[in-house]
């Protein structure tokens, strides 16, 4: 049987993360990979710890937003959209930054 959210193969493998699964194991990935760089660049920079409480606050707002968001109120095409537009803008963005 396969877990929550994915979908049973004809040939009896489980496959197709659904939007949410998909979202919550980027976002379970980005924490670490964020940590690392957090954790990397305070060895070698200053760190201004208003600015770091600014920020951090922010984070958790965000998250709690976007989870609630994910949960609660967008539907599953929804989301894909959702995340879709952010990787566009995202990419317009370092595509600009390169420029």
């Amino acid at each position: 049987m396969c877990p929550a959210g994915w979908r049973n193969a004809s040939i009896n493998r489980c496959q197709a993360l659904s939007a949410r699964w998909a979202s919550a194991a980027t976002s379970f990935v980005v924490i670490f990979a964020s940590l690392s760089g957090f954790l990397a660049h305070v060895q070698v920079a200053q760190i201004d710890t208003a600015l770091l409480a600014a920020t951090a606050l922010a984070t958790v707002a965000g998250a709690a937003l976007g989870a609630w968001l994910a949960t609660e109120r967008l539907a599953a095409s929804q989301l894909k959209r959702v995340i879709a537009l952010v990787l566009i803008a995202v990419a317009v963005k370092t595509a600009w930054d390169l420029l």
